[in-house]
C-alpha cells in the first residue's frame, strides 16, 4: 500500500533537475501534517537528521527494499511495524523544502529507485496481491449469485402468471357455468356481486399484463 492516504507528486520528480543543479532522488509529494503509513509489513531501522532533509525515516521492508521518507514533523520509535500502521506525521523539517510535504525515495540493492515503480502494479507486493485476487474473487462469486437469483425469479414470476391466467380462466369459466345453471347474465346479479367480480377480474388481468 502506498504509506499517504493520497497519492499526488506535487514538486520535484525522480530524476528531475532541481535549483541547487542536481538530479532530484525520489518524488516530492503532498502531505501537509498527515499521517504517514507502514507501505509493507517491515522495521523502522533509522531515524537520522541532516540539514536539508530535516528528519528521517528509514524503513525496511520484508523484501529487503529501503523506504527513505523526509521533512517529517514527528516519528515513531525504531521497531517492526505492519502494514498499514503509522510510522510518523509528515511536516517541514529541513532546509531543502519550501512547505509541508513528503520526500520520498526507495533503495533496492543500495540503487535509488523511483516510488511510483513499484505502486504500478509491476511490483506488487504480496499482501495487495492477495487482496486484489481475493476481491476479484468475490465480485465472480456475487455476479453468480446474482444471476441465480435472477434466473429463480423469473421462474417464480413464470410460474406466477401461469397460476394467475388459470385464475382468470376459472373465473370465466364459472361465470358461464353460474348464468347457464341460473339462466341470469352478470348483469342481473346485484350491484356489489357485480363490482366484486369485475374488480376482481381487472386485477387478475393487471397482475399479467394483459
Amino acid at each position: 500500500m502506498f504509506p499517504l492516504k493520497q497519492r499526488i507528486i506535487a514538486g520535484y520528480k525522480h530524476g528531475q533537475w532541481t535549483f541547487y543543479g542536481v538530479r532530484h532522488k525520489g518524488n516530492d509529494y503532498r502531505a501537509y501534517y498527515t499521517t504517514l503509513y507502514a507501505p509493507f509489513d517491515g522495521r523502522i531501522i533509522s531515524l537520522p537528521e541532516d540539514t536539508g532533509g530535516g528528519y528521517w525515516i528509514q524503513f525496511k521492508d520484508n523484501q529487503g527494499r529501503i523506504h527513505h521518507f523526509a521533512h517529517m514533523s514527528s516519528r515513531m520509535p525504531i521497531g517492526a511495524y505492519d502494514q498499514g500502521e503509522p510510522i510518523g506525521i509528515t511536516g517541514n523539517s529541513g532546509k531543502f523544502t519550501s512547505g509541508a510535504h513528503l520526500h520520498y525515495h526507495i533503495r533496492i540493492n543500495g540503487v535509488v529507485t523511483d516510488p511510483e515503480t513499484i505502486y504500478k502494479g509491476g511490483t506488487m507486493n504480496p499482501v495487495e496481491k492477495k487482496q486484489m485476487w481475493e476481491t476479484m474473487a468475490d465480485n465472480r462469486d456475487a455476479v453468480k449469485a446474482l444471476r441465480g437469483d435472477v434466473s429463480k425469479n423469473l421462474k417464480l414470476i413464470g410460474r406466477r402468471e401461469g397460476n394467475i391466467e388459470k385464475q382468470v380462466t376459472s373465473i370465466q369459466k364459472a361465470i358461464v357455468r353460474l348464468e347457464k345453471a341460473k339462466g341470469v347474465s352478470v348483469t342481473q346479479f346485484t350491484e356489489a356481486e357485480v363490482g366484486f367480480i369485475k374488480g376482481l377480474f381487472n386485477l387478475l388481468k393487471g397482475l399479467i399484463g394483459k
